[in-house]
């Protein structure tokens, strides 16, 4: 669509009909773009998610597996909490 056809509407059906369509189809195209984005987001937090399971459980297999002190090797003697 070039001007002329742009001119042509305006002349034809009015400024406000044209406008509302042109900012119609703009968000249309917004909504896709942000529905792509969204998308994207939702993979990543979905792996993310997997992956810190993963690793909680793998952190409560060191701990049990990890001796008396009961922190497992995660800490070295100096770095242990208080109890």
């Amino acid at each position: 669509m070039d001007i002329t056809d742009i001119t042509s509407l305006i002349s034809s059906v009015g400024f406000p009909i044209v406008a509302c369509v042109i900012m119609w189809k703009t968000m249309q195209e917004t909504t896709a773009a942000h529905k792509a984005e969204v998308d994207g987001l939702r993979d990543a937090l979905e792996r993310n998610t997997t992956i810190l399971t993963e690793l909680k459980t793998m952190l409560q297999m060191i701990v049990k597996t990890g001796g008396g002190s009961g922190y497992g090797s995660i800490y070295s003697e100096d770095d242990s909490p208080d109890d």
